[in-house]
């Protein structure tokens, strides 16, 4: 399953995608699962918020599929600071857990957001990224 995302990219690029996990278990499955749905994408991944969000700005992302809990930036608070900067990109946020609340979103014209609670299946987590392309 290749995902186009609704993000033009230029002719004989690959998308980037940037995937924000600190557990390395996770991270690993989600990068096999990306993979899986935009097989010829430019992926990097950071453990670390304020890592993840140094390379938001110096580079244009297609996609950033964070979690929300992890060292550093809360994802929420990176796409907050996105939808300021005016940066238009397709998000994928993972909540912390069940139990976890996600705090409202400031408007964010632009960004693309889609929110996935943990526990979620492969499945699932491909069915957030086609809707994210527009393709459900």
């Amino acid at each position: 399953m290749n995902v186009a995302l609704d993000i033009v990219v230029a002719a004989g690029s690959k998308p980037k995608v940037i995937l924000l996990e600190d557990e390395e278990l996770l991270s690993g499955f989600f990068a096999d699962w990306i993979h899986e749905c935009l097989t010829d994408a430019d992926l990097a991944v950071f453990e670390n918020g304020d890592e993840a969000w140094r390379e938001l700005c110096r580079t244009r992302a297609d996609l950033f599929i964070t979690d929300e809990l992890h060292p550093g930036m809360l994802g929420t608070k990176i796409i907050s600071r996105l939808a300021k900067a005016g940066v238009k990109c397709s998000i994928l946020l993972i909540s912390g857990g069940a139990n976890y609340q996600i705090p409202p979103l400031d408007d964010r014209p632009g960004l693309k957001v889609e929110v996935l609670p943990k526990p979620f299946s492969r499945e699932q987590f491909q069915h957030k990224l086609n809707l994210l392309a527009g393709e459900e």
